[in-house]
């Protein structure tokens, strides 16, 4: 077990173990939960392996894990692979009708 003095002495799977314990228990779940299998492994040891972290080490890494959060790009929307649902035209449209006949809906 290590003890933690200083962020710099901090390795990444120790980082990321350091992080994943100031979650709750669902979040930290969730987390692992989208990991693959050896990634999970790996982060369950260095969890495991901590010794004592400063908490000025903890707030030090925290700071810089939401840095790079927010330096990194949201991910570009997942096209969905269900049917668009046609709307109903209001009546005033003047072609409910039309829209009844291609979409075989009753209104």
């Amino acid at each position: 077990m290590a003890d933690y003095k200083d962020a710099s002495s901090v390795s990444g799977a120790a980082k990321a173990a350091i992080v994943l314990r100031t979650f709750d228990e669902r979040s930290s779940a969730k987390l692992i939960s989208l990991m693959s299998a050896a990634e999970a492994r790996l982060l369950s040891q260095a969890v495991s392996d901590l010794g004592t972290v400063n908490s000025q080490v903890v707030e030090d890494l925290l700071d810089e894990f939401a840095g790079e959060v927010a330096a990194t790009p949201a991910p570009a929307p997942v096209a969905s692979s269900a049917p668009e649902i046609p709307t109903a035209p209001k009546e005033s449209d003047g072609i409910t009708g039309s829209w009844q006949a291609k979409t075989n809906l009753k209104v």
